[in-house]
């Protein structure tokens, strides 16, 4: 879509100058930087590059910050950067001058080992008092390799802080309270707990798994993959904490999207700082959710689902412990995206108080979008006790491949088709099945009600959704019950036994009115149909996804605001899902998947289904192509065996003006 530019600002004229520069680290990185744009109005930078000149496939909006860094850049390759600039009111610069980069090609190092457990999964648990001067914690037994966790710190003092944790060695570590670095430095003593696990896979008696590690990382403005190398039966609950001092900044880590083959991970420095920081070494321990006995130790792991904020909310727990527990836990979903940390007060043997709390360094608005908690709860003491899989080694058999997702042909699918009664206010959808990392699409709105409208869904669990038609902001909100299809699909690619292939996954996109690239884990054998929808909800603004340039290995997405808006929207998960034209029966449900041809406009026009249905179905639909850019979503009407009505609405916030080109519509249609 065209930039919709305010007439009385002047278009941002930017003119840059790089700095590459190569960086030591796991991963080969270059640092970008720039000369800052010195508009009274603007708001921020975005980092486009590629490794082909002029055509990027990759976006990134690095706020108003003078400085990129990445390091996903693979060796041998010639890399491209330009930068743009960004306005309040959504004006977007041109390219930058372009400079590029190649790659030097080193010879690959000797990977580390892969990580054993010793035969025996040795645990201690406990809490330390904690101000602002480093302390040291001796533990009572002795480990080979060992995993810290402390990432929960009480209340005593209210200034925002972090937790920073360095010397980790077989007998011990060392740990002290952190102010931001906008305070003055000097903390209260707080009571903070502790985990320390050995390194590696271990299996309790009643299956449950867990996996303790570590990585090196300087991600700050984009997350990065971490996988367990192992596939959990289940997602975990994850905790972190960051167990060196390389540099002195106060920092923070984030996750999103664990799943059971891993989960991504950041750090955060202040608002206020310059998001470079140098490489850390990030713990974590996975555990699958469990309640139960390590030796005398007594654990509850949960991932609570309850959503937290900026005010203290109370998690009660199942196990009735004897003592209050020593607890760490950690955000697992990162909604809202500021620096930001858990902090805890009343802590009983059955319930403890838990909010956000977010830095101000930059405001002091401290608000924050609802966050999921895992948390792992214990007594506190000391355990050794013997790994009940392969008498503690890892299984003989290699590793799951991260990437090897695909289903057999004909094997039972882990897809459901549904449809629902939906109006604006949020309706929540519970999953016939179980799944372990789903995928949720519900695309195409009937025409109860005329206001143009979107779907917006939240709260995304392993076992359901929450879903609503949202009006465009310049509307009153209010919104008749409309009929809506929906398919929950789990996350990777599926074969029908017809050799039909389905691609179910999702993206982050951070940038209004520009398109970024999304790859299938798997190439299809031709172009298919793409249904995306918005699962998130960090932005409460009204926003819809468009595609474009769809193939057999992937496609184009982007989100819009209505045309009277800022385009200034906070980043969102979009989710897919890409189906090859075909008709079959899933689960005695006939289904039919097509397109209609650049045929669809502003006006409703009928389209005719390959083969009729026995009874009334459900359907979904979206636009394929990009013909007409104005902010519009699919709407349908008179939905019959044979036939349905589809149209292109547009919103009206800037005009009352509705017509739009052709578009070519993919459907999904399925029997109830």
């Amino acid at each position: 879509m065209p930039l919709q530019r305010t007439p009385s600002l002047i278009l941002i004229c930017f003119l840059a100058v790089f700095v590459v520069h190569a960086m030591p680290a796991r991963a080969t990185a270059v640092t970008i930087s720039w000369n800052a744009n010195s508009d009274k109005n603007l708001n921020g930078y975005r980092v486009h590059y590629g490794t082909k000149s002029r055509d990027y496939q990759y976006i990134e909006d690095v706020g108003n910050i003078t400085r990129y860094v990445t390091d996903d850049l693979q060796e041998g390759e010639t890399y491209f950067f330009a930068a743009t600039a960004y306005d309040l009111y959504g004006n977007e610069s041109d390219y930058s001058q372009e400079v590029s980069y190649t790659v030097p090609t080193t010879d690959t190092p000797t990977p580390d080992p892969e990580p054993v457990s010793q035969g025996r999964l040795r645990m201690e648990t406990g809490e330390v008092d904690v101000d602002h001067n480093w302390t040291t914690v001796e533990l009572s037994q002795t480990f080979s390799d060992p995993i810290v966790i402390a990432n929960l710190m009480g209340f005593v003092g209210s200034d925002p802080s972090v937790i920073r944790i360095r010397n980790v060695s077989p007998s011990g570590f060392q740990i002290r309270v952190q102010e931001w670095d906008y305070l003055d430095g000097i903390h209260k003593t707080e009571t903070i707990g502790f985990v320390v696990v050995e390194r590696g896979l271990h299996t309790l008696d009643d299956g449950t798994m867990i996996r303790a590690d570590s990585f090196r990382t300087n991600r700050t403005t984009s997350f990065e993959n971490v996988q367990f190398g192992t596939e959990f039966s289940t997602v975990p609950v994850v905790v972190t904490s960051i167990a060196t001092v390389e540099d002195e900044a106060g920092v923070a880590g984030r996750m999103k999207n664990i799943s059971t083959k891993g989960f991504q991970y950041k750090m955060q420095e202040e608002e206020n700082a310059d998001q470079v920081h140098a490489a850390e070494t990030v713990m974590y321990i996975a555990w699958e959710e469990s309640q139960g006995q390590c030796g005398d130790i007594a654990f509850e792991v949960k991932n609570s689902h309850q959503l937290f904020g900026n005010g203290f909310q109370t998690q009660y727990l199942d196990t009735q412990f004897t003592s209050s527990p020593v607890f760490v836990a950690e955000m697992q979903t990162c909604s809202g995206s500021n620096p930001s940390t858990l902090r805890y007060t009343d802590k009983t043997i059955n319930r403890i108080d838990i909010q956000v709390v977010e830095e101000q360094s930059k405001d002091s608005e401290m608000d924050h979008y609802n966050e999921c908690i895992g948390y792992l709860a214990f007594t506190a003491g000391s355990a050794t006790i013997q790994d009940s899989d392969n008498g503690g080694q890892e299984p003989s058999d290699p590793p799951t491949d991260p990437d090897d997702s695909q289903q057999e042909p004909g094997t039972a699918m882990n897809i459901e088709l549904g449809e629902v009664s939906v109006d604006h206010e949020w309706t929540t959808i519970t999953f016939d099945k179980t799944y372990t990392d789903p995928v949720v699409i519900a695309s195409g709105i009937s025409y109860a009600g005329y206001h143009p409208s979107v779907i917006r869904i939240r709260n995304l669990t392993t076992r359901g959704c929450e879903i609503m038609v949202q009006e465009w902001d310049y509307l009153d909100g209010t919104h008749t019950t409309e009929t809506i299809g929906y398919i929950v699909a789990e996350k990777g690619t599926h074969v029908l036994a017809d050799g039909t292939m389905i691609s179910a996954g999702s993206t982050q996109v951070r940038v209004t009115n520009a398109f970024v690239p999304v790859t299938f884990d798997k190439a299809l054998t031709t172009a298919p149909v793409v249904l995306t929808c918005i699962t998130s909800t960090n932005d409460n603004a009204a926003v819809i996804t468009r595609m474009q340039n769809i193939t057999a290995t992937g496609f184009e997405t982007s989100i819009q605001e209505q045309e009277k808006s800022d385009q200034n929207h906070g980043t969102e998960t979009v989710s897919y899902i890409a189906w090859e034209p075909s008709a079959g029966v899933i689960d005695q449900q006939a289904f039919q998947v097509g397109t209609t041809g650049s045929a669809i406009d502003s006006a409703f026009s009928t389209v005719t289904f390959d083969a009729p249905f026995d009874r009334t179905p459900a359907l979904m639909a979206a636009m394929q192509t990009m013909h007409g850019d104005n902010p519009s979503g699919v709407r349908y009407d008179k939905l019959t065996t044979k036939t349905v009505k589809m149209m292109i609405e547009e919103e009206q916030s800037a005009d009352t003006e509705m017509d739009h080109l052709d578009e070519n519509v993919g459907y999904i249609v399925f029997e109830k």
